[in-house]
């Protein structure tokens, strides 16, 4: 679902310019976190390289609530988005499109 809350703290529907995760194990498949910001990098589809804005924010995916949660921004570099981010799990590059019927409670 694409479905995000920005910095404001209100919902967007969001349209997508990419999306990845990064999954870290451990020797022993244990789950590990990166402990400075990373870099990620996003290819951006040929489709969508000429409306591709040259910033656009940066959303992680919110497992506990089940929706997307707006954190930084990407550049766009050639035919892809570059972002730091501060931890890994499932990352998107969207723009935030209005909704003025959903509410966050």
């Amino acid at each position: 679902m694409l479905l995000g809350q920005n910095t404001g703290g209100e919902a967007n529907l969001l349209e997508t310019f990419g999306m990845l995760t990064v999954e870290l194990t451990g020797s022993n498949n244990e789950k590990l976190q990166i402990t400075s910001d990373s870099e990620l990098k996003f290819p951006i589809a040929n489709e969508q390289l000429s409306t591709a804005p040259n910033t656009i924010p940066l959303w992680y995916f919110d497992e506990e609530n089940g929706y997307w949660i707006e954190d930084g921004e990407a550049t766009k570099v050639g035919n892809q988005y570059v972002g730091t981010v501060s931890h890994f799990t499932p990352w998107n590059v969207d723009i935030p499109l209005p909704n003025e019927n959903i509410i966050f409670e």
